[in-house]
């Protein structure tokens, strides 16, 4: 798991790192475990803290990442070890509410919310991307993995990104058809009705986030 550093600067050494501004939440759940961002129980609707909430045990990346993603709803990133010594893996959540950018140089891999943060990581220059913003020009509503600046790529939200040696690995966690009906499709009141319901307890997890901040 990577160490905590104390400013942007310090993120690429010999050693995984982390930084993170005072304001983005930040919580180990375990020792395999690290949540950035915001994260509720698919169950309670409460915010998680602690892998006992989910009930989060060792194991392999990948299964920690689709415990996670049956699990967990929000905006988050999960930095996953593996139990079994395996890559290191990076889980965006499937709503891609906070979003990870990656670049990839011979000697890191760096990986943020905020491509501003990569200058002051490595020290890297980051041109534009003419042939990626004449994509982004020509279809602005589509959202890209490549950015418009070079060399930079968004990770795909619902994919676990495993850090491995011979290169960058994507496996995908989250898939729409996960959710499509098991049984009869009820009645239209019924799914409105469910809705509805769905819809309270999603707005009151995320209003009591103001509460706390209040």
């Amino acid at each position: 798991m990577p160490s905590i550093v104390a400013t942007p600067g310090q993120v690429c050494s010999d050693v995984a790192a982390l930084w993170c501004d005072s304001e983005t939440p930040c919580h180990f759940l375990n020792r395999q475990c690290c949540l950035i961002g915001i994260a509720f129980s698919r169950t309670t609707y409460r915010r998680v803290r602690a892998a006992e909430e989910l009930g989060l045990a060792p194991a392999e990346a990948e299964e920690a990442a689709k415990h996670l993603v049956a699990n967990v709803w929000g905006g988050y990133v999960a930095i996953l070890g593996d139990w079994s010594n395996g890559p290191m893996g990076v889980l965006v959540d499937p709503s891609g509410l906070l979003p990870v950018y990656l670049l990839s140089t011979s000697e890191h891999v760096i990986l943020t919310s905020d491509p501003l943060l990569i200058a002051e990581a490595g020290g890297l220059e980051t041109p534009v991307s003419y042939p990626a913003l004449h994509a982004h020009l020509l279809r602005p509503e589509q959202r890209h993995r490549k950015t418009c600046l070079e060399g930079i790529d968004e990770l795909a939200p619902g994919s676990l990104h495993l850090l491995a040696r011979q290169g960058l690995q994507i496996r995908r966690i989250w898939h729409a058809t996960d959710f499509l009906p098991r049984m009869p499709i009820p009645a239209f009141t019924d799914y409105a009705a469910q809705l509805k319901e769905l819809g309270a307890a999603v707005l009151q997890s995320w209003s009591g986030m103001f509460e706390e901040q209040a």
